[in-house]
């Protein structure tokens, strides 16, 4: 496996990519997550004057 640190453009928050090569043919797979994630507000969201809840228990 190889692993690569880019962190040229964004040094605060690099990018790591990892590379595992198969052993045999076939499809590629792709994983991909992020942690630049940003906390989702408990008020009510309103849409041109009307209440929605989305995602609320």
């Amino acid at each position: 496996m190889t692993v690569d640190l880019l962190d040229e453009h964004f040094p605060k928050t690099p990018i790591v990519v990892g590379h595992l090569q198969g052993a045999r043919p076939g499809p590629t797979v792709v994983l991909n997550g992020h942690l630049d994630t940003v906390p989702i507000s408990r008020e009510p969201a309103r849409v041109g004057g009307e209440t929605r809840f989305v995602g609320q228990d």
